[in-house]
């Protein structure tokens, strides 16, 4: 798809000296490039070794002070906090009704839903569905760390809040 033209009839000049010359790559950054000449003697015993030098890959001098790296790898201190606390809150109250703790959690909520006279139990009417309820439970820390409560509330499944 490129447009190229070859010199057939140009011929490799063997005795110039190396030269650095600006090499363009398929990216568009220019590369240097060094040419070296080394002279060998091969012996009939050794196996012939190839004279090709591998170019070297450099930067874009743009990017020469920046340091790269795939920011999408999770770093050793996020993989630590995830096996820290990845297991410590219930997803659902069969998980919670197993732990002392969240059952008293789960009664705190509910002696303040029944103090403070948020919610009245009243009898569903034929013709209504009954509200979807769900556990929500969460662990409190103390600045150092260490677990200051268990925390669980009661909330209606399905509905927002209005703004």
């Amino acid at each position: 798809s490129r447009d190229v033209t070859f010199d057939e009839g140009g011929m490799w000049n063997w005795s110039s000296k190396s030269q650095k010359e600006p090499i363009v790559t398929s990216n568009g950054y220019e590369e240097e490039n060094e040419q070296e000449t080394e002279h060998v003697d091969l012996t009939p015993d050794e196996p012939e070794t190839s004279n090709r030098l591998q170019r070297q890959r450099r930067l874009p001098a743009r990017l020469q002070d920046c340091v790269l790296g795939n920011d999408n790898d999770p770093s050793n201190e996020e993989i630590i906090n995830f096996a820290l606390f990845a297991d410590c809150e219930p997803l659902n109250f069969e998980e919670a009704s197993g732990d002392e703790n969240w059952i008293k959690a789960m009664d705190e909520e509910i002696n303040a839903i029944e103090k403070n006279k948020t919610w009245e139990l009243t009898e569903l009417p034929a013709d209504k569905k009954p509200i979807g309820m769900k556990w929500v439970y969460k662990t409190k820390y103390k600045p150092s760390g260490e677990i200051d409560r268990f925390k669980a509330r009661l909330v209606a499944k399905g509905y927002k809040q209005k703004p």
